[in-house]
């Protein structure tokens, strides 16, 4: 019986993952593992998707024009992490 680190239950080595260039069992369940791996993808692919439409609105303004937007994101980004914690 092995702990997940994540959900903190006690699971079978079955449910674990088997790293052989460790020679141990992963520390997330397969499950958890899985959950994840998804929600690491949808954060990834909605920061290109962001990327990709700030690209493409940036063909159409000014050099000042973008110079503001990336001022306001930084600002928005600050009173973000300030409110995390």
């Amino acid at each position: 019986m092995l702990k997940c680190a994540r959900c903190n239950e006690l699971k079978p080595e079955t449910e674990f993952r088997y790293m052989p260039h460790k020679e141990r069992h992963c520390s997330y369940c397969k499950k958890c593992e899985s959950e994840y791996t998804r929600e690491r993808r949808v954060k990834v692919n909605k920061k290109r998707y962001l990327l990709k439409i700030f690209r493409e609105l940036c063909k159409y303004m000014s050099a000042a024009d973008i110079d503001c937007l990336l001022y306001e994101l930084k600002q928005i980004k600050k009173e973000v992490k300030g409110s995390d914690s």
